[in-house]
């Protein structure tokens, strides 16, 4: 094994080494208010390309709503459709 090969091996391993330490962690939290709040997202909707040939996104437009509740303590917290 060469030290190129040996070196990739290492930053592979410590790369599965910090993916596992990660992890998500459920709380619980006293809901002092809701909101459902819309966001506009952009999204791709094909390509097309104007008189000289230079190619563009055609953009669509949608409204999304995202759902929010406030602790106690005033933080807020987005959460899914079904929590909310």
């Amino acid at each position: 094994m060469n030290v190129a090969s040996s070196f990739a091996l290492l930053i592979a391993a410590a790369a599965l080494t910090a993916c596992a330490t990660v992890r998500c962690e459920h709380f619980d939290i006293v809901v002092d208010a809701r909101e459902e709040r819309t966001r506009l997202i952009t999204e791709p909707r094909g390509i097309r390309t104007d008189e000289l040939g230079r190619v563009h996104r055609r953009p669509h437009d949608r409204l999304v709503p995202s759902y929010w509740v406030r602790s106690e303590d005033g933080h807020w917290h987005e959460v899914s459709e079904h929590v909310y």
